[in-house]
């Protein structure tokens, strides 16, 4: 991913992306100035043609954030 590309802010760490109690968490949090995100990868491990993605989720925010669920088809982001 090159330049400005949301995804230059997902995080390689777990610290923004596990499980607990059985639910996936997501976060967000300044990491060395640089704001960094939680986020599953799932191209070329899940895909259909039809049916029905589910989700439920509690999404918490601050002022001027833009809390987000995407799911993009197999195309989708490299």
């Amino acid at each position: 991913m090159a330049g400005d590309s949301w995804g230059n802010y997902f995080s390689n760490s777990y610290d923004q992306a596990y499980v607990s109690n059985g639910n996936l968490v997501l976060k967000a949090e300044k990491v060395n100035g640089v704001y960094k995100t939680g986020g599953v990868w799932s191209k070329g491990l899940f895909d259909f043609t039809y049916g029905k993605v589910e989700v439920r989720a509690r999404l918490k925010t601050v002022q001027g954030g833009i809390p987000s669920i995407w799911l993009l088809d197999s195309s989708g982001i490299p």
